[in-house]
């Protein structure tokens, strides 16, 4: 069965790399903001989902009672991306006076400004290796069902998924293997000691053994944005004893934080 013909050879490579999690953030923003203003566009993105990536026979359909819920939903996201153009706020002239003063206060305010967000070794390691992990179920098109917190993952929404992730599991509505994507967004959303929270709990119950190397490479991206190299270090020396994607990432991680001595 061919692709939708609505989704061009680009789209189609953009799909991919989004759930290869290696979609520049960026291009991954303007995709999700494409769908949101082209309905038509999102619904067949869902019938490649549907198809290609969770190996269904034939596309769910989606009634045309569903439009009005798919623009609502995606009408949302649209409103949390920022602006396309800024209006020009009104200039206000200052008493010479209080040129100089003002000279030093904006001087303050930068120092000020790059003090804070200058982020330490550990945290532009985390910055450089972080990337999303797509969930075995996640979609880009409009579907029935899904809760707001993995709905909000799927779109790379951290700060709204987070909280509705844990507070799911917490509350038995939702898989443990939810603190997984829990802890990822919640690293998204710099959010560490969640992060750290929720995936040292999955890793502790030792119910999903197939996914401890992600586990346990997240694990450690949370114990590095706290500082705590010692602790990343030792998460991570376990995945250096195998082999694989993960085991290769966790021997890239190390080598980035021995170079910090």
């Amino acid at each position: 069965m061919n692709p939708p013909p609505s989704l061009s050879p680009r789209l189609l490579e953009q799909l991919e790399a989004y759930y290869d999690y290696s979609l520049p953030a960026t291009e991954a923003t303007q995709l999700r903001a494409e769908l949101a203003q082209d309905p038509a566009l999102a619904r067949a993105v869902a019938e490649w989902e549907a198809v290609y990536r969770h190996g269904l026979r034939q596309p769910a359909p989606i009634a045309a009672a569903d439009t009005d819920a798919l623009r609502r939903q995606f009408a949302a996201l649209e409103a949390e991306l920022p602006p396309l153009t800024a209006e020009a706020a009104p200039r206000r002239r200052l008493p010479r006076w209080s040129w100089a003063a003002a000279a030093a206060l904006l001087l303050l305010l930068g120092l000020s400004y790059w003090l804070l967000l200058d982020p330490s070794p550990t945290e532009q390691i985390v910055a450089n290796e972080f990337a999303w992990l797509p969930r075995q179920e996640a979609t880009l098109g409009p579907t029935e069902d899904i809760p707001d917190g993995l709905r909000a993952y799927d779109r790379q929404d951290y700060a709204t998924a987070y909280p509705l992730l844990l507070q799911g599991v917490e509350a038995g509505q939702l898989d443990s293997i939810n603190l997984l994507y829990t802890g990822v967004a919640a690293l998204g959303a710099e959010a560490p000691t969640v992060a750290r929270d929720a995936l040292q709990a999955l890793l502790d119950a030792g119910t999903y053994t197939q996914s401890e190397p992600e586990i346990r490479y997240y694990l450690a991206l949370a114990h590095l944005q706290l500082g705590d190299r010692g602790a990343g270090t030792q998460v991570l020396q376990p995945l250096t004893e195998s082999d694989g994607p993960w085991s290769d990432r966790a021997r890239r991680l190390l080598a980035d934080i021995e170079q910090l001595d």
